[in-house]
C-alpha cells in the first residue's frame, strides 16, 4: 500500500465519527418530526370526533328548546323569581294538581283565542310572552315550572346517555350575565345549580366572546370551542352554541366531554374561531 493510500485511509477513519454524528442527528430530527406529526394528527382526529358528537347534541338541544312556546318568557320569569322557583323545583313533585289545572285552563283559553294561528302554525314566542305576562301570578308560577321541566329532558338524555362531564346553559347577555338556568355535573349528580350566578369572565372565554360578537353562519357555523376554566384551576374543553330569544343571542348552551386526555388540557388554545383549528367548529 502506497503512502498516499495509507494517508487517505487514515483520513477516512477520522471522518467516520463525524459522518456518523451527522447521520445520527438527521435520524434523530426525523424521528422527532415524525413523532410530532403523529401526535398532531392523532390530536386533530380525536378533537374532530369529539366536535362532531358535541355539535350533534348541542344542536338537538338548541332546536328542541327553541320550539318550546314561552321559553323566552320562562327565562325572564326564572331570573325575577329565582328563590321561589328553586324552592319548588327541588321538590320530588314540583307540580301540584292545582298547577296542572291552572295550566290546562290557561292553555284552553289560549288555544281558543289563537285557534287560527295554531291551525296556520303561526304561534310565535312574542304571542306566548304577551299572554303569559298578563296571566294571574299563580298560573305564571305553574307555567314557569312546567316549561322549565320540559327543558330539562334533553339535558338529561344527552348527559347520561353520552360521555360528558358537564352540561350547562347560562345567560350571556345583560345584567344577568352568568346566571345558570341548567347544569348537569356527573360528579355532583344531586347538586341543583339553578339560579346560581357564576363568575364567568367573558375575556377568559373566547367561545362566549365569539357568540356575542360574531355572526352565526359567517364567523362560525353552529358550535364554537374553547379551552377554559369553569370553576377550578383545571381547564375544560368546552363546546358552546347560542340560544336565541326574539332574534338575539340570550344564552349559551355548553358541553364539556369527560376524560379529556392531559395533552389537551394545555394553555395553547387556538385563537381562530372560524374553523381553521381543531379547537373550533
Amino acid at each position: 500500500m502506497s503512502k498516499a493510500e495509507k494517508k487517505k485511509r487514515k483520513k477516512n477513519k477520522k471522518l467516520l465519527p463525524q459522518v456518523g454524528l451527522i447521520v445520527f442527528t438527521i435520524f434523530f430530527v426525523i424521528m422527532i418530526v415524525t413523532g410530532w406529526l403523529v401526535y398532531t394528527g392523532s390530536r386533530q382526529i380525536y378533537l374532530q370526533a369529539k366536535n362532531e358528537l358535541i355539535d350533534r347534541d348541542l344542536l338537538r338541544i338548541r332546536d328542541n328548546l327553541s320550539k318550546i312556546s314561552g321559553f323566552a318568557w320562562m327565562l325572564d320569569y326564572c331570573e325575577a323569581h329565582t328563590e321561589v322557583m328553586k324552592r319548588d323545583l327541588q321538590k320530588d313533585e314540583p307540580m301540584t294538581d292545582k298547577d296542572t289545572d291552572l295550566i290546562t285552563e290557561f292553555m284552553s283559553a289560549f288555544y281558543q283565542k289563537y285557534k287560527k294561528n295554531f291551525e296556520e302554525e303561526k304561534i310565535d314566542d312574542a304571542i306566548a310572552y304577551e299572554e303569559l305576562n298578563k296571566a294571574p301570578a299563580d298560573m305564571q308560577f305553574a307555567m314557569a315550572k312546567r316549561i322549565y321541566q320540559n327543558t330539562l329532558v334533553d339535558f338529561y338524555i344527552a348527559a347520561y346517555q353520552t360521555n360528558y362531564d358537564r352540561m350547562y346553559a347560562l345567560d350571556i347577555k345583560g345584567d344577568n350575565y352568568g346566571y345558570v338556568y341548567h347544569e348537569i355535573d356527573v360528579d355532583q349528580p344531586d347538586k341543583f345549580f339553578f339560579g346560581d350566578t357564576w363568575d364567568y369572565p367573558v375575556e377568559e372565554h373566547p367561545a362566549i366572546q365569539m357568540l356575542l360578537t360574531g355572526k352565526q353562519g359567517e364567523d362560525y357555523d353552529n358550535t364554537v370551542y374553547e379551552l377554559a376554566r369553569i370553576d377550578s384551576k383545571e381547564k375544560y374543553y368546552i363546546g358552546c352554541t347560542p340560544l336565541y330569544a326574539f332574534g338575539e343571542v340570550r344564552c349559551a348552551i355548553c358541553i364539556s366531554p369527560a376524560a379529556l386526555p392531559a395533552c389537551f388540557r394545555d394553555t395553547t388554545a387556538a385563537k381562530d374561531p372560524r374553523g381553521r383549528s381543531p379547537l373550533y367548529g
